[in-house]
């Protein structure tokens, strides 16, 4: 790492119009930068145009895992490269003021006030500067940290710049979360759905499937490729249509929009095969993003029907040995 004491340009070096027009030049090449990357590259992408832009030596972009004691980095500038991201503690460091979600401003000594993190002195490190990003709620989710190898001069047109870049961040931020919540969601519903001994079937506002679980293939002998896509109706018996355009009907109700329907027993379905076999069924409105979605839980009555003998069998077993038992004794 370089260790010359050039005073960074950030602020203050001019002042009146030409520092706000600097300014203004700063922030409009960070979004350049920025503009058409999301993720880690949007990160990545973020630091590096932040140091150029402010004439600093390192910059870093870092998130505070929920109730831990470190920080994690996302993306770090090196002046002429990417470091690799590291974890650390915050105990020590400039950054720990940070996470009560204020500035952290040391414009010079840096290294000197912060003996406890010699990592400051190992690269040179003059002055730094910690900008919280704030999330929702205000909640501090990281923050964006500036760190170079002379002292900086600051002023309030910096820090409001600051602010407006650490807020882009945190935007991008809160969004990867929610996409990660998202995800993990989706696989969650997907292992429940997949192993759950029902049928479960989603249609769209058209009736065609856009969801056929694994139940529902060894139901109807229908693989998922062959059903997402098609009519429902083609595994309905005009009974069931008939009884499912009432529900349609229905539904244009205001009282009775969003009321699931249960039928326990007297409809049947057919299989891809052409046969045909009782079922109960459960049919629930679903509202995404305006269009219109039905999901049926749909039960064989024959299995169910099977498996009652079974357990029934098995009981009567169960109380025979029993009886049994207590004649030996």
């Amino acid at each position: 790492m370089g260790t010359s004491r050039t005073t960074s340009h950030v602020a203050g070096s001019k002042r009146g119009a030409d520092a706000g027009e600097s300014l203004n030049q700063a922030l409009g090449s960070i979004a350049r930068g920025v503009a058409s990357v999301t993720g880690e590259q949007f990160f990545r992408e973020l630091v590096r145009s932040v140091a150029d832009a402010l004439d600093t030596r390192y910059a870093f972009v870092a998130e505070f895992p929920p109730g831990g004691t470190s920080v994690r980095t996302l993306a770090y500038w090196g002046g002429d490269e990417f470091l690799d991201n590291v974890e650390f503690e915050l105990a020590g460091t400039p950054c720990e003021a940070v996470i009560a979600g204020s500035f952290a401003i040391h414009p010079e000594r840096a290294s000197a006030l912060f003996p406890e993190d010699p990592g400051l002195a190992e690269m040179g490190v003059e002055s730094y500067v910690g900008v919280p990003l704030l999330g929702s709620y205000r909640a501090v989710l990281g923050h964006l940290a500036l760190l170079h190898t002379g002292p900086m001069t600051l002023d309030s047109a910096l820090i409001s710049t600051l602010q407006v870049v650490a807020s882009r961040a945190c935007m991008e931020l809160e969004r990867l979360r929610f996409e990660t919540r998202l995800r993990n969601s989706e696989i969650r519903l997907a292992t429940l759905i997949g192993s759950t001994m029902d049928a479960i079937i989603t249609i769209d506002d058209a009736r065609r499937i856009t969801l056929f679980n694994t139940a529902a293939e060894a139901m109807f002998r229908c693989s998922n490729d062959a059903a997402v896509g098609r009519i429902l109706d083609k595994f309905l018996t005009s009974q069931f249509r008939a009884f499912f355009d009432g529900y349609l009907q229905d539904m244009g109700q205001s009282e009775a929009r969003n009321r699931p329907l249960w039928a326990p027993s007297g409809l049947t379905a057919v299989r891809a095969d052409g046969d045909e076999f009782p079922i109960e069924a459960t049919i629930s409105p679903l509202d995404i993003a305006g269009r219109q979605f039905f999901t049926l839980i749909l039960r064989d009555v024959n299995d169910r029907q099977e498996a009652e003998r079974a357990l029934t069998r098995l009981r009567s077993e169960n109380t025979y040995l029993q009886e049994e038992l207590q004649g030996r004794d």
